[in-house]
């Protein structure tokens, strides 16, 4: 809903959305549902006839065309397809694949319809955990995250951290990424050279700090936060690798207190 609300209306049903871990498609869905109402509302206004069928024919081609997701994981794939079947039917573009990985070494499919460095909006929850641990020189070789500020190249990055650079790549130029992250890196000292390269790859829209209840129950992540990020324009990106930088911008903070679970 926050970054809906960053666009028109009139644009919702065009942008490119993404999720490059959607596991079951929670967060897929949730555009839908959120995309439906906007589209109901719009209709109404119209005073259009055959309203419902109306909505169902606008929210598959939206579907269709502009909505994506992916995963390692091909049972959560299947998952995923059949909750977007339920849910508005953007089932036809989510494959299974390694979203680490360049999309050279996709399947076919996936390299044909998903799109990579084209995506106004991702919107990704990573996975979590010391286990989830990414060692794979050639994976890593890909990332700037790997050498950045650091003499000798990191030889392993958990997924969470790595996966950040991972949704931006995903991304257009000024385009929107919503991504939940342990607080960790948000605030750990020794995670200060991922916050060095965000803010020199993008511009830091809002931080939400979520009660540790939000994801108690699924084994998600103890202390999470929901960053959105704009991704730089290439003039951007040029004035932040100079350490030139709009000091007048602000940055939405929020710590809601409870997440609607007892």
């Amino acid at each position: 809903q926050m970054i809906q609300g960053m666009f028109s209306e009139d644009r919702l049903t065009e942008l490119k959305v993404l999720d490059c871990c959607c596991g079951t498609g929670g967060f897929l869905v949730s555009w839908i549902d959120n995309l439906r109402r906007i589209i109901r509302s719009q209709e109404i206004r119209r005073q259009s006839k055959n309203i419902e069928d109306k909505i169902k024919s606008r929210i598959r081609n939206a579907c269709i065309r502009n909505l994506f997701g992916l995963d390692i994981n091909p049972f959560l794939v299947r998952t995923s397809q059949m909750n977007l079947v339920m849910h508005g039917d953007g089932s036809t573009n989510v494959f299974r694949a390694d979203s680490a990985r360049s999309p050279g070494e996709w399947g076919e499919k996936a390299r044909e319809k998903i799109p990579f460095g084209k995506a106004d909006v991702v919107l990704t929850n990573p996975p979590f955990g010391s286990e989830v641990k990414i060692d794979d020189p050639h994976i890593l070789d890909r990332y700037e995250l790997t050498r950045w500020e650091t003499q000798n190249p990191r030889v392993s990055l958990p997924a969470e951290q790595l996966f950040v650079e991972t949704a931006m790549m995903f991304l257009s130029e000024g385009g929107i990424l919503g991504i939940v992250l342990p607080d960790s890196i948000l605030n750990n000292p020794s995670l200060r050279f991922l916050r060095s390269w965000l803010l020199r790859r993008g511009r830091i829209l809002a931080s939400v700090d979520l009660p540790k209840e939000t994801f108690s129950i699924s084994g998600g992540v103890n202390n999470p936060s929901v960053l959105i990020v704009q991704k730089f324009m290439q003039e951007e990106r040029k004035r932040a690798d100079a350490g030139i930088f709009d000091e007048s911008h602000e940055v939405f903070m929020a710590a809601p207190k409870t997440a609607g679970i007892d």
